[in-house]
């Protein structure tokens, strides 16, 4: 999948913004400014990765969801978007 949506103040991937960052979202580099929160990436990627009922990790650790806005990604970071399977 290639992420390719733009949203101001949080991440792109057609031009470096001022003051950025790569991260890693969903095994794809993507570059985002600074001080992008989690909330923020969910908003900019919404329809190209899941949003509702989803449960966040950023190196290898779950964000509960009530830190979604203070939680910001730095340089590096590996944040992967989960969906709930039921299965047995």
């Amino acid at each position: 999948m290639v992420y390719t949506k733009k949203i101001p103040m949080c991440c792109t991937l057609n031009s470096k913004p001022p003051s950025s960052i790569t991260i890693t979202l969903n095994g794809k580099l993507v570059e985002c400014f600074e001080k992008s929160n989690v909330r923020s990436i969910l908003a900019t990627f919404k329809g190209q990765i899941p949003t509702d009922g989803v449960a966040v990790g950023i190196n290898n650790e779950i964000v509960p969801k009530s830190k979604w806005a203070d939680v910001t990604v730095k340089e590096g970071d590996h944040v992967e978007v989960l969906t709930v399977a039921a299965g047995g």
